[in-house]
């Protein structure tokens, strides 16, 4: 986009008229110096993504995160011999773990599996998002009598006979399950954005620079942008023997899962050459850094960087060695979308930036 200077302009035509209009043409003599003034326009400063431009979190499935608990097989054994407890619903039969969610519908028929239906959550910005699971026991639910274990194997090669039931959640790599008691527990993680999908345009409505979704890049097509699923699965012990106990019944306990997404920090630019030279990075938060990762890879203290004590109203800086710098160089050049540097802290809390060629 080409900027209109109307000052410039006119000084030009003005200066055109007042030529044209004289007879009169001065010339400078031979020998007598020339100078021609320049003025020094300054185009703004280095420009950064919009905060969020937009993300969709989805309701919950339909039937919420149901499940049917089958310790002892009759749902399997009944199907088998012709007498199916479900009309019209398919159990997948290589779950041998005794935990049914539904995952599907389709043909009039559900499908019932060890994972419930997936959630999927969409991010249409440059910058990431941060992606928050939490289940937990319900609130109230006082009366189950099989408890959780976040134990998945129940022991493993020694086995207990307690009756208890998993229940995490998961996106495929990283998983959270329900602690005994029913405690909730937490799954985060950042989900990144496309900056490939942004260009930069110049705004001529504000007179400025600034970051534009490409021509023909539209955030409802869900193919274009970068996103994250998670489920819920689970197992119960099957070398506990469950029975009624007397006049008591067996009761599963209920769950509750929360997710949200939260905007990111935004983007900080690696400019070419940064490989020789050490970076600088100020958080804000005023908790001891504890640990720095660049994508999937945990960056040592010292070897990589060090951190000034944090105090109740000062955040750390964070300082880069020539190895850290030239290690996340070359890891965003191979990816155009960036690499999410992760900066966790004493407190359990995280931020999460992204650093890309610029």
């Amino acid at each position: 986009m080409v900027k209109f200077n109307s000052k410039r302009f006119l000084a030009f035509v003005l200066a055109s008229m007042m030529v044209v209009g004289s007879s009169v043409t001065a010339f400078a003599a031979d020998g007598d110096p020339v100078s021609g003034n320049g003025e020094g326009t300054y185009e703004g400063d280095d420009v950064t993504f919009a905060a969020i431009a937009s993300f969709t979190v989805p309701a919950a499935p339909q039937t919420g995160f149901n499940y049917i608990a089958d310790p002892n097989g009759l749902i399997a054994e009944a199907a088998a011999n012709g007498k199916a407890a479900y009309q019209n619903y398919t159990f997948d039969r290589t779950n041998t773990h005794g935990v049914y969610f539904p995952t599907s519908a389709a043909d009039g028929k559900t499908t019932y599996t060890e994972k419930s239906a997936a959630v999927t959550i969409t991010n249409n910005n440059a910058s990431p998002l941060n992606v928050s699971v939490k289940i937990k026991q319900t609130d109230g639910d006082s009366q189950a009598n099989v408890p959780f274990t976040d134990d998945a194997t129940f022991g493993g090669a020694t086995p207990s006979t307690a009756k208890s039931v998993y229940i995490a959640v998961t996106n495929g790599t990283d998983t959270a399950a329900i602690k005994a008691g029913g405690a909730e527990v937490a799954l985060s993680y950042a989900l990144s954005g496309k900056i490939s999908n942004y260009e930069l345009t110049y705004n001529t409505t504000d007179s400025k620079y600034e970051y534009a979704l490409k021509d023909g890049i539209q955030t409802t097509d869900a193919t274009k942008w970068n996103s994250t699923s998670f489920y819920v699965t689970g197992a119960l012990n099957e070398n506990a023997k469950y029975e009624k106990d007397g006049n008591t019944e067996v009761k599963f306990p209920q769950i509750t899962v929360t997710y949200d997404a939260d905007p990111g920090a935004a983007p900080v630019k690696i400019k070419s050459g940064i490989e020789a030279k050490s970076g600088e990075l100020t958080v804000k938060k005023a908790a001891t850094v504890s640990e720095i990762s660049l994508g999937a890879t945990k960056l040592a203290a010292t070897t990589h960087y060090t951190a000034t004590a944090a105090t109740e109203s000062k955040g750390s800086i964070v300082t880069f060695t020539p190895a850290a710098t030239a290690l996340a160089y070359n890891a965003v050049k191979a990816s155009p979308d960036g690499v999410a540097l992760t900066v966790k802290y004493s407190t359990g809390d995280s931020e999460v930036l992204v650093l890309f060629a610029k």
